[in-house]
């Protein structure tokens, strides 16, 4: 009995395990690529991405590991648009809309010393996957949440960020979000049509209702 249960738990274990997706890692392409991303150079960026490189693998940046689509999407700034170019164009070659690995925090920047860390008690961050539209919406960009809804992002990644979209009055990438499919019913905190009716945004309110908003979900 306690070897057949062993074995029970051995394969439980297996299968749970095969569910968990491991970050890819990449080598000399990715390299390059990480670096282009970094240095803003779109042609360069558009030309390692057409040979191969893939912007999903994470290499070391800066001694942490990294994706090159990771630090793409970090890189977005409004009056920028060669980060938005270069979201583009990883995208167009397969960067993916749902997920972007990397160690979190800025992955431009050196890390902080050991001792500078546990002075301060900060806390070493681990290797993991981010949502790219939440990083995204760090700094706000339509032309980049639209990249992320025409190359397939699932509509309920968008709920969190409508919701920050109609609080900050961003109506652009909130209606870019309701027509890529975004629930707007959904309830992340408040409603999208409670945050519409708390900012007094009427043109917002009145295209939610279009759409079948309701202040309770």
């Amino acid at each position: 009995m306690i070897r057949r249960t062993g074995a029970l738990l051995l394969l439980a274990l297996a299968v749970a395990s095969c569910g968990v997706e491991r970050p890819p890692y990449g080598g000399a392409p990715e390299r390059e690529l990480a670096a282009a991303t970094l240095a803003g150079d779109t042609a360069a960026v558009t030309r390692l991405l057409a040979a191969g490189a893939d912007p999903n693998k994470m290499v070391a940046v800066l001694d942490r590991p990294q994706s090159p689509w990771y630090i793409a999407l970090l890189q977005l700034r409004p009056k920028r648009p060669e980060s938005v170019a270069i979201i583009e164009a990883m995208l167009a070659r397969g960067a993916r809309p749902d997920k972007a690995w990397g160690t979190g925090g800025d992955a431009t920047r050196p890390p902080e010393s050991f001792w500078k860390k546990f002075m301060s008690g900060g806390r070493v961050a681990g290797t993991g996957d981010s949502r790219p539209l939440d990083i995204v919406m760090l700094h706000p960009v339509p032309e980049a949440v639209r990249a992320l809804v025409a190359a397939g992002m699932d509509p309920r990644l968008g709920q969190r960020a409508l919701v920050s979209a109609i609080e900050t009055r961003d109506d652009e990438i909130a209606r870019i979000l309701v027509e890529g499919g975004v629930d707007v019913n959904c309830n992340p905190g408040p409603t999208p049509l409670v945050a519409a009716i708390e900012t007094r945004n009427v043109a917002m309110m009145t295209l939610l209702e279009q759409r079948g908003a309701r202040e309770r979900p």
